[in-house]
């Protein structure tokens, strides 16, 4: 069977540089939680129009507001009449999961619902000291050849900060947990995350080992085109190909780019 897994990064945030703006300075926001600028809005908004025909039964987002925003206002556009409902971790177990929110609702809206699961181990990489700071300040604090390899290599983690390996770790370990299972079960996935958590996300269904990972993100700095390239909120997809050999053998196969596709050849892979 051929199931369905579609991956948006979020819109700029208030932090991104807007190349119309050239006094807007640029700053890593990372784990902090900075809301999305006027263009990251108009960007969710673009979004939307393009997955508004593709059916999506259940979603996943971080617990940060920029990742939340740019979901909810892609689905708004949505014309499968599902309402997202949000479901986002708690410390309080009795609180967690769907179940604590459909005991409050009609039984006849289950149907209407689309759960929307936040949790934090889909948050963006933690960028630690660098983390709110000027990108002149970064200069004068961090050699060049020190910035880059923060960015781009797989182990080394950004002063008090974390490592590329650290994203994969628990963003990993929370998709085989959560994610794998619906696909398995013929669920199409909708995932909006940040450009780490996705780009980790992408470096393990294509098999990525650490050292394609850093070739990839050297070409990500120099603007080519890699394995990894996640424009924000530009939406794009993979089939899930369910093995005979168990349900941890699926493979991930990209499919053509969404926004290149007409909705008829995006409903046929669904």
């Amino acid at each position: 069977p051929v199931l369905f897994s579609s991956y948006l990064t979020i819109g700029k945030s208030m932090w991104n540089a807007d190349p119309s703006n050239p006094l807007l300075e640029w700053k890593y926001a990372g784990a902090i939680d900075v809301p999305l600028s006027e263009k990251g809005i108009q960007q969710a908004i673009d979004a939307g129009h393009l997955t508004k025909s593709i059916d999506i039964d259940v979603v996943y987002c971080s617990m940060l507001i920029r990742a939340q925003t740019t979901a909810l206002i892609a689905l708004a556009a949505h014309d499968r009449n599902k309402v997202p409902l949000l479901v986002r971790d708690t410390e309080d177990p009795e609180q967690r999961g769907l179940r604590a929110h459909k005991e409050k609702i009609f039984e006849g809206s289950h149907q209407t619902i689309l759960p929307m699961y936040c949790s934090y181990d889909l948050n963006e990489r933690d960028f630690g000291r660098l983390a709110g700071m000027f990108e002149r300040e970064q200069k004068n604090h961090f050699d060049a050849k020190d910035l880059e390899c923060f960015r781009t290599n797989w182990s080394i983690p950004f002063p008090m900060g974390e490592s590329n390996a650290d994203v994969f770790d628990r963003t990993i370990a929370f998709f085989e947990r959560h994610i794998r299972g619906q696909l398995e079960q013929g669920k199409n996935v909708f995932i909006c995350c940040h450009g780490f958590v996705i780009r980790v996300i992408l470096a393990y269904i294509q098999k990525l080992s650490p050292s394609d990972w850093q070739i990839a993100m050297k070409k990500e700095i120099r603007h080519e085109k890699s394995a990894l390239d996640v424009p924000n909120a530009t939406p794009f997809a993979f089939d899930y190909i369910k093995s005979p050999n168990g349900p941890l053998a699926g493979e991930f196969v990209k499919c053509p780019d969404i926004e290149n596709s007409n909705e008829k050849q995006v409903s046929s892979k669904l």
